[in-house]
C-alpha cells in the first residue's frame, strides 16, 4: 500500500517497472482507502452499540490511525483488524453487546485465553475485519510499562460515540512497544521496514516534546534500549546514504538487524528454533501444556491447522 506513493514520488523507480505493475500498486493502494472508510464505519457501528449500554473503549493501534491521522497518505496504514481496550469489568459485557449486533466470537483454547491480553477475534459477516477486545495492551514486559489503566484514564473521547483515543505519547510509546516487544522483535534482533515507516511517519507529524515523553516510559522501566534502537534503525532505512559510524548500543543493534535482514534463512533458523525449544520446555515442565500439546497432536484438524501456521509463519520472514 506505500509502493504506489513510491512511483509517484521518483520517476525513475517507475520508468524501471512494466506499466501493468505500476498500475497494480496504485489500485491496491485506492482499495486500501476503501477497505480503510468500511473499518471507519464498522468503529462508529460498535462505538455507537457500546455507548447505549454505558461502555466506553479505547481504539489502539491502525483504528486510532483511522479517526485520528498522523501518516502523510491515508492509504499507508494497512488495517488487518480492530483493537480496542475495555476495562476488565465492562469486557464481558462488550462482548454481549457485539454479540447483539451479529458478532461472533472465534473459538479459542482455553490454556492460551488465560494468559492472553485480550479475547479471540469477533467477526460478523458485514464487517471489514475482526475485532479484538483488549483486558490489557500486551505481554507481562509491555504491561508493566504502560498499564491499561494509564493509557484508560489518560485517553480523550473521539468523533465517535463509545470510542476513545490514546494521548499522544501513550500512542506513540504503544507503537514502539507493539514493533520491539510483542513479538520480541528487539531481543531477536529482528527488522521490520512496516514498524520503521510507522515510527518515521508519526515522530514526523508529533511535537518532540512528545517524543521525549513517550521515550521516558521506556526509561522509566530500563527498557530504553528497545526505542532508542528502534529510532536509529529507522533513521538508516530512510536515509540509507548515511554511515554507521558510532558505537552506541542503539547503533550497533542496527548493525546487526540490518546485516540479518538479507539473511531470511538466517532468521527462519533462528525463529523456528526458539519457537520448538520454548514448546520442548513447556512440556518437560509444565503438567498441562503437555497434556494441551499431546492433545492437539491426536486432532488431525489440529495438526492442519498448526502446520499452516508454521509454513505462514516462515513465509512471512522474507
Amino acid at each position: 500500500t506505500v509502493l504506489a506513493s513510491a512511483f509517484t514520488n521518483a520517476p525513475e523507480l517507475r520508468a524501471a517497472i512494466p506499466r501493468d505493475l505500476d498500475v497494480f500498486f496504485a489500485e491496491m493502494q485506492a482499495a486500501n482507502i476503501r477497505r480503510n472508510d468500511a473499518f471507519r464505519d464498522q468503529l462508529k457501528t460498535i462505538g455507537e452499540a457500546l455507548a447505549k449500554h454505558n461502555i466506553e473503549a479505547v481504539v489502539l493501534k491502525g483504528g486510532a490511525e483511522l479517526i485520528a491521522p498522523l501518516q502523510i497518505n491515508p492509504a499507508f496504514r494497512f488495517v488487518s483488524d480492530l483493537d480496542l481496550l475495555v476495562k476488565e469489568a465492562k469486557l464481558e459485557a462488550a462482548v454481549s453487546v457485539l454479540q447483539g449486533i451479529g458478532a461472533q466470537l472465534s473459538k479459542s483454547d482455553e490454556i492460551n485465553q488465560r494468559v492472553s491480553h485480550h479475547l479471540p477475534p469477533m467477526t460478523a459477516p458485514d464487517w471489514a475485519g475482526p475485532v479484538e477486545l483488549h483486558r490489557r495492551i500486551g505481554n507481562d514486559v509491555i504491561n508493566h510499562i504502560l498499564p491499561a489503566r494509564d493509557l484508560i484514564e489518560s485517553s480523550s473521547s473521539s468523533q465517535y460515540a463509545g470510542i476513545r483515543l490514546p494521548d499522544l505519547p501513550h500512542r506513540l510509546a504503544h507503537q514502539v512497544l507493539h514493533a520491539q516487544l510483542s513479538t520480541y522483535r528487539y531481543e531477536r534482533k529482528v527488522l521490520s521496514l512496516r514498524d520503521c515507516l510507522e515510527f518515521e511517519q508519526m515522530t514526523l507529524a508529533l511535537p518532540g516534546e512528545i517524543e521525549a515523553s513517550a521515550r521516558a516510559l521506556f526509561e522509566n522501566h530500563q527498557a530504553e534500549g528497545a526505542f532508542a534502537a528502534l529510532k536509529c534503525v529507522t533513521g538508516y532505512v530512510v536515509r540509507p546514504d548515511q554511515k554507521i559510524t558510532s558505537k552506541t548500543p542503539a547503533t550497533q543493534w542496527a548493525r546487526q538487524v540490518l546485516k540479518r535482514f538479507g539473511q531470511p534463512r538466517r532468521q527462519r533458523i533462528t525463529t523456528n528454533t526458539r519457537f520448538f525449544i520454548w514448546r520442548l520446555w513447556q512440556v518437560l515442565t509444565n503438567p498441562e501444556r503437555r497434556r494441551h500439546y499431546l492433545k492437539n497432536v491426536m486432532n488431525r484438524e489440529k495438526l492442519k491447522q498448526l502446520w499452516a501456521a508454521y509454513l505462514d509463519r516462515n513465509r512471512r520472514i522474507k
